[in-house]
Order: C-alpha cells, then structure tokens, then sequence
C-alpha cells in the first residue's frame, strides 16, 4: 500500500495484453470494491526491431563440407528470443516453423554445387523480426562437391504424383520430381546431332550411333559379332571405337520424365529406335546377360541365345563408373578369355572403382567412394529400427507401400536419423550405383547390414504408367510396380548434387 496516490506502474511481465486494478483503503481498514471504473485496460507494445549485428562463417570459400560453421550476433532492446538462416531473402514470418531457441553455430547448405547466399534473422519475444542488413545479416559461400570419382545423373522426372497416377504439386513430397538430385541436364539439348551418323550425349561425353536399329533382332553373339565389325574399314562413321555398351552406360540415356521414349530420342535425330536392348555386360547366371528397355524402364536378364536390338556406343565418359566387371564367359555361360570379345569385361569402360570403395563411419551410414552417396548401413531399416511404421499389409517385415515409404523418410529427418534430417528415397540412378557386377556378397563385405533383402522402392515414378514407381534388387533388375497394392522395403540415401 502506498500513502498517496500513484503517477505510475512498471508492468511485471513481457509485451502484451494487461488489465490493471486500483484499489484504495481507509484508516479503518476498509478496502474498495472493483468496478469498471478501477479497471484500465493496457496494451504493452514493443515497437524496436531486433537486428543482427554481423553474420559471418569460418569455412574455406569454396567448400566441399555441406555443413559449415557460422558465426551470428544480433542486438534487442529487451532480449532475442529466435534464430534463424535461410537461403531466402524473403524475411520469414515469427510464427514460421524453423526458428531455433539459441544462436546457430553451423548450417547446412543445400546439397547443390554453385554459390550459396545465406541470410540470418533473429525476433524478438513480441514477434518483431529483423530487417535485411545488406552486407552485414549475409554472406555468399561457394559449395563444391567433393572430389568422387563418379557422379550420377538426374533422371530427368521434374513432376509428382500421387498412388493413383495424378499430378500434384511436388513440395513436401520428397519424391525424385521435387529433389532432382545428380547431374543436371536440359532435356531439349541433352543430345547433339553431329550430322556424320552419330549423336553425342552432352551429359555423358559418349558418341551414340544415329541408327539405333543397325543389325536388327539378333542374339547376343551376333550383336558383339556386328559391332566388331563396324570397326574394321571402312570404319562406320569415321570411327574404329565402336562397341556393345555395357548396362550403365545403356541405361545413362533413359529419360525418366518422359512417358514416350522413342520419340524423345528420335527428336535428336535417333532413328529406328527400338525398346528391348542389349548391353555387353553379363548376369549372374552366366548364360544370361543385362538388357534394358527404355519404353517401360525395365533393366532384366535375358538368355544371350534370345534375341535383342543393338545400340552402339563409342568414346568414353567423363561421369559414368565401370560395373566392376572383369570376366568373360560364352553363351553357355562357360568362362573365356576376355582379350577381343568386345564384352564389358574386355573393355571395362568407365572410371574405375576408388579403394576402398565404401567408407563406414560406424554411426548407422557408409559412404560410397564412387559418388559421394551416403546410404543407410541397414538396408531393411524400417523392420530392425522402426517396427511400429510397417503396418502395410498385416505382416511385420520391414515393406511398406510407396507412399508410407515417402513418410517413413520424413520420419527419419524428424527423427534426425544418424545425424542426418535430409534423408530421401533414392531414385532410379542412384541404386544402381553401388553396383559391382562381379562381385559376390558385394554390400555386405562393405559392412552393410541385411544386403540381401530384394525389392526396395525408388522415388521415381513410371511416367508412361503414373500409379506405379520403380523398384530395384540388389541383384540389380529394375521394373515398375504398382504404388498403391506393392509393398516393398526402404534403403534411405542422403547426399549427392
């Protein structure tokens, strides 16, 4: 109680709404009632902006680390309640998700190679949010990718869909459509029509023939047999490098994003292009070898004693790995000698295998040398971690459907899984690159746990068939599946361009 009547009130808490009372006593000790007319209704307004003082970071300028260390300060006239950094220079709002409670101490870029401008922000606890300071709350860094031997090329899907096949916005759905993760490349200038009977394939540096149809459907003996001759005067197109592409290179020119293929690539000047093809490289049951249709996206075996079309390449790529092939066997599936073949295992194009080929960090995630890929040590994550996510189709195995599989991912970056909140589904190139095709018990030598579970999803949906998306096996056949009634496993990858 005061002994005369006061001028004025210090509020106790933050900004905001308050209602003050008065009140008044007597020298017997009576006490007002409360009205209305001791009651005043005060609004508590903090009209200062808190401001960022420097941002900087003590990273190497360029930089191949994806997470790099910042250094942030920033100034409030009563005190900083939220940080954050963006790559926007759109101010975010106070109640936008991604403000964190304590000045940041890294970040980590976008996994995309090129200049990276990062902004900060910081607010205050009655929601006022910092201006952009030119110069001072930004900084520009250059990210690199590491230097990996190999890199893997988009698939060329720039839209998304859900279960059914329909087109959706691809925000938020973590499918191959939003991220677009590997080599980037125009697909209207993704070929160049030399104009002497061969077409370079600028992504790759590999010399294509124009006529995709040279020695019609024959065996697989007779489609290395037409391609050796093709080397021999008068040589065909000027050129004596002709050969049989092997299964990576052959699959290097699928166009994802494209429900019609043949059309795609006789609009660069391709002709009698066809769907089934061989490659040069021999399966695992040795009298059978790798083909690949482009209409469906199809990678299989086929007996060398059916039938397929030819496709020749020559030149050498500057991107694509070998597939680890270093042997030779007939048609029967009985070992050769490799010397004059003409099969991967004669040519062993590609660059080769780094060693050791994959790194273990012991944290749950092996690096694979070849790319720069980060994969999930256990391959059936969901069945040995996250047990209570299947519950797909009544049984308790580790495989989900498309869509869950999407969410289990987003799962494991809530989760900050190993570390890591920017895993994803692979897609239809990034599985086949950590292939070794002569190598028995391959992952698991690596140190990858459950290698030989068959069948996990990919996030690249068929184009020409919407409602299904791509699955592959370990023992590398791709096909397409339906999204909504195929249940399938999850092998998460993080990293990449």
């Amino acid at each position: 109680w005061l002994a005369t009547a006061p001028s004025s009130y210090t509020l106790s808490g933050g900004y905001g709404n308050y209602t003050l009372y008065a009140w008044a006593k007597d020298g017997a000790g009576n006490v007002s009632d409360e009205s209305a007319n001791s009651r005043l209704a005060v609004l508590y307004l903090d009209l200062i902006l808190p401001t960022v003082i420097s941002f900087t970071h003590t990273a190497a300028d360029p930089t191949t680390v994806q997470e790099i260390p910042v250094v942030l300060s920033s100034w409030d006239n009563v005190m900083v309640t939220g940080w954050m950094i963006t790559e926007s220079s759109t101010a975010p709002d106070a109640g936008d998700p991604g403000w964190l409670g304590a000045e940041p101490t890294t970040y980590l870029l976008k996994a995309i190679p090129g200049t990276h401008t990062l902004y900060a922000w910081v607010k205050d606890g009655a929601g006022n949010v910092s201006l952009l300071n030119s110069g001072v709350s930004e900084f520009s860094i250059d990210y690199q990718l590491p230097a990996y031997p190999a890199q893997v090329l988009r698939t060329g899907q720039e839209t998304c869909y859900d279960a059914a096949g329909t087109p959706i916005a691809c925000a938020g759905t973590g499918q191959d459509g939003e991220y677009r993760y590997g080599i980037p490349w125009n697909t209207a200038t993704r070929f160049n029509n030399n104009g002497d009977g061969t077409i370079t394939d600028n992504a790759t540096g590999l010399i294509w023939a124009a006529n995709a149809n040279p020695a019609g459907l024959v065996t697989w003996d007779a489609a290395l047999t037409h391609v050796s001759t093709l080397n021999t005067p008068p040589f065909y197109c000027g050129r004596s490098d002709w050969r049989l592409p092997n299964i990576v290179e052959l699959m290097s020119i699928m166009n994802y994003g494209n429900n019609d293929m043949v059309a795609w690539l006789q609009g660069f000047g391709f002709s009698n292009v066809s769907s089934s093809y061989w490659s040069s490289t021999t399966a695992g049951n040795r009298s059978y070898v790798w083909y690949y249709d482009f209409s469906s996206g199809t990678r299989e075996i086929r007996m060398k004693t059916s039938t397929g079309y030819v496709l020749p390449v020559a030149g050498s790529a500057s991107v694509l790995p070998r597939t680890g092939q270093t042997a030779c066997w007939n048609s029967s599936g009985t070992s050769v000698a490799c010397a004059g073949t003409g099969q991967d295992g004669d040519v062993q194009s590609g660059l080769a295998f780094p060693s050791p080929r994959f790194t273990d960090h012991g944290d749950g995630t092996i690096t694979d040398n070849m790319t720069g890929l980060m994969w999930a040590e256990d391959l059936n994550l969901i069945l040995t971690s996250y047990s209570w996510f299947d519950n797909a189709d009544g049984t308790v195995d580790g495989r989900v459907y498309w869509l869950m599989a999407l969410d289990f991912i987003d799962q494991l970056n809530m989760d900050v899984y190993a570390g890591y909140s920017d895993w994803r589904l692979p897609n239809s190139n990034e599985m086949p690159s950590t292939y070794a095709h002569d190598a028995a018990l391959w992952l698991s030598s690596a140190g990858f746990v459950n290698s030989s579970v068959q069948n996990h999803w990919m996030s690249t949906t068929r184009a020409s068939l919407p409602s299904a998306a791509f699955r592959c096996s370990v023992t590398y056949s791709q096909y397409s599946v339906d999204k909504a009634s195929s249940s399938l496993y999850v092998w998460p990858v993080r990293g990449g361009n």
